[in-house]
């Protein structure tokens, strides 16, 4: 014979379990969502980073080559004037060169 009392309670007990399942599944979307999310802005701050610090390569290897060209022009005679005309180094720094 069928109980009436033990359909509510299964009835019950499977919309317990449905709920724990949902959450469960709404918990794993969000830390999925969260995970991708960190992953670009990892990646995002990762290239910006990147970008700078070749930024910052690029000018100290240019400033470098300056100093280099600069130095060959005055052991070939040429006026500190003229070298700062050219490379675009200021006149003290190519005196330093000396």
């Amino acid at each position: 014979m069928y109980d009436v009392s033990l359909k509510r309670k299964w009835d019950e007990y499977s919309i317990r379990e449905t709920a724990l399942i949902e959450k469960e599944r709404a918990l794993e979307e969000g830390r999925q969502e969260g995970l991708q999310k960190g992953r670009q802005e990892g990646r995002q701050e990762g290239l910006q980073k990147g970008r700078q610090e070749g930024r910052l390569e690029e000018r100290t290897k240019a400033e470098a080559e300056k100093r280099e060209s600069a130095l060959k022009m005055l052991k070939n005679g040429f006026d500190i004037q003229l070298i700062s005309d050219i490379i675009g180094l200021p006149i003290e720094e190519i005196e330093k060169l000396k």
